[in-house]
């Protein structure tokens, strides 16, 4: 009997906290997990520690720096973004890892960055995977991550055949193996973990504190960033990270400002990973169709440019023909224009030569 009591009040008590979860989550609420790299060559066990800590707090600064919104009705606003690292032993080896903890009902977070790392002459070299795990729409409408919104996936409305119909697109990718990132061991000798960061007074010349859980960050202004804690409230100097080779961090901070709705801040990020990605990769083709749907999504009609390189980058795939679909559809145009300037463009007619399965548009043309 007092097992059976026992049992209901852990359900109660679960459910509880997962309405009150649920009850105060923001829509821009985007957490990043961050575990712990691992190395790769043979070092000692507590020099592969303090390394790894290092890398995890470099990591968090660096992409926090760029969690700050783009000028809106409130200037320097970070919203409720935040990035949990990984102090302890790394617990993800594979994707299968990373989804597991980031599904897990006590963590739900919206990406894991996690990987190894080499000693390398005069710094490291990381190899990082980024895991975006799916969460599905409950029933009541939220999803179960406990956001009410999901702003990264784009639905749009058109007529097919009689009827106005709500169709929507995901993400072309949940899975991203990261080019390589080198920390030199000047930046690394400036940091350990995080909550052990100095914080200076307004003047910026005083140490009031350090950083110490919890703590929120306020807003960012050239290599000072200002932060609340339990205690104090002050500003930390980033300035030792400003050498950081920012590439993977464009593309991760363009991601998170597209999961936040900040399709003016995904626009800024993108377009500079897509300058400085020369390759022709599949990470530089996707960022492409995120700069598509984030100029479309703010309205802002030129995407001409980002439409013919995202095809010509990879003419057989279905998502980059459905951004470009979408694209139009977010046009100039009215309804009417818009579905006969898509139904008679090139796009449409490669889509359907080249693409196989689900076909979002079917039933739409009037040649059907």
């Amino acid at each position: 009997m007092l097992c059976k009591i026992i049992l209901f009040l852990s359900l109660f008590l679960l459910a509880l906290h997962q309405s009150v979860n649920h009850a105060w989550c923001y829509n821009d609420e985007i957490t990043l997990f961050i575990d712990r790299f691992s190395p790769k060559n043979d070092l000692p066990k507590e020099t592969a520690k303090i390394l790894s800590n290092k890398i995890a707090t470099i990591l968090q600064l660096k992409i926090l720096s760029s969690f700050q919104k783009q000028k809106t009705e409130k200037v320097n606003e970070f919203g409720h973004g935040r990035i949990k690292p990984n102090y302890e032993e790394p617990c993800i080896n594979d994707l299968a890892g990373a989804i597991e903890v980031a599904q897990n009902p006590r963590n739900l977070y919206q990406f894991v960055l996690y990987g190894s790392f080499y000693k390398f002459k005069d710094g490291v070299i990381l190899q990082s995977y980024l895991a975006i795990p799916f969460f599905a729409k409950l029933k009541d409408g939220n999803f179960s991550d406990y956001r009410n919104q999901h702003r990264e996936d784009w639905c749009i409305k058109i007529y097919k055949k009689t009827a106005l119909e709500k169709i929507c697109i995901g993400l072309p990718n949940r899975y991203y193996s990261l080019p390589l990132i080198f920390i030199s061991n000047d930046m690394l000798k400036h940091y350990e973990k995080l909550w052990e960061t100095p914080i200076y007074s307004e003047t910026k010349t005083v140490m009031v504190g350090k950083l110490e859980p919890p703590y929120r960050f306020i807003s960012r202004s050239g290599n000072w960033m200002k932060v609340k804690t339990k205690s104090v409230i002050g500003f930390i100097n980033i300035e030792d990270i400003s050498r950081f080779d920012d590439k993977v961090i464009y593309f991760i901070s363009g991601l998170i400002s597209y999961f936040r709705g900040d399709f003016e801040q995904c626009t800024k990020y993108m377009s500079k990973f897509i300058d400085e990605q020369t390759d022709g990769n599949s990470m530089r083709q996707d960022a492409m169709l995120y700069l598509i749907a984030a100029k479309s999504r703010l309205n802002k009609k030129n995407t001409e440019n980002e439409t013919n390189l995202a095809i010509e980058a990879n003419p057989f795939s279905q998502k980059a023909y459905e951004y470009v679909a979408f694209a139009t559809f977010s046009g100039p145009q009215n309804l009417h224009q818009s579905i006969n300037f898509f139904c008679n463009n090139k796009y449409y007619k490669l889509y359907k030569q080249n693409t196989a399965g689900l076909n979002l548009f079917s039933g739409l043309c009037e040649s059907e």
